[in-house]
Formats: C-alpha cells, structure tokens, sequence
C-alpha cells in the first residue's frame, strides 16, 4: 500500500513523495498478533499445521486424537485426579511401518521416510 504525502520545496512548488511498503513498527506488530494467536488456538488447529510442517507431510497425512478429559479438573468428580496426558508421536513410512515412535521401540526398516503423522495420548498418574 503506497502513502502518498505532499511536501513543499523552498519555492512554495508541492512535491509529491511515495511512501511504500510496511513499516518495521507494522511488521513487527503483525508477528507479535500472529504469535499470540498462535498460541491461543487449540491443538486440535495447530498440531497438524506445526507436524506437517516439521515431517514435510501434508496436513491430511497427520492424524490427531482429541486429548482426554477424564483427567481434568472440572470433570467429574471436581478435583484432582492424580493423572495428567502426554502427548505421542508415532511416524509411519509408506508401507505403514513405524519409522519412530514415543511410545514403544520401532522395529528398523530400510525406508525411514516419514509419510504420516499419528498424534496420540499417553495417560501418566501423578
């Protein structure tokens, strides 16, 4: 977006100027928006954005699972409960073989490119 502004000489002749471009105030702002945003989205909305990103697959190639509520606060009973989620990450090649996992030892295999992205839940007692 271009600001145009008029300026005069000493000769009293209006010169006209282009202003263009964002300014590093305006940019800077944008990032911050854009960050806080960022975090302020669920998971549910940035997780296959961020994997698909980080694995170079593409989002429908990321699966999540909704995190569990059992283990909330407000969910009954209130309170407590001694447990929290954690949350996995499995990679699968193109033949469906786990490349690597947080959960369990993935077996070796000859092609370690990531195809898919599975995100899941882990329940830890406190």
């Amino acid at each position: 977006m271009a600001v145009r502004s008029l300026h005069c000489r000493t000769d009293g002749v209006a010169v006209a100027q282009t202003k263009s471009g964002l300014s590093y105030t305006g940019f800077s702002t944008l990032i911050v928006i854009a960050v806080v945003i960022w975090f302020a989205l669920p998971d549910s909305w940035t997780d296959p954005i961020w994997y698909s990103n980080y694995y170079s697959v593409t989002s429908a190639q990321v699966h999540w699972s909704p995190k569990p509520t059992d283990c909330d606060w407000g969910h009954a009973p209130l309170g407590d409960k001694g447990c929290h989620y954690k949350k996995t990450i499995t990679l699968f090649n193109a033949a469906g073989d786990v490349v690597t996992s947080e959960k369990s030892v993935a077996t070796p295999t000859t092609d370690s490119t990531v195809k898919s992205v599975e995100i899941d839940w882990v329940r830890l007692t406190e």
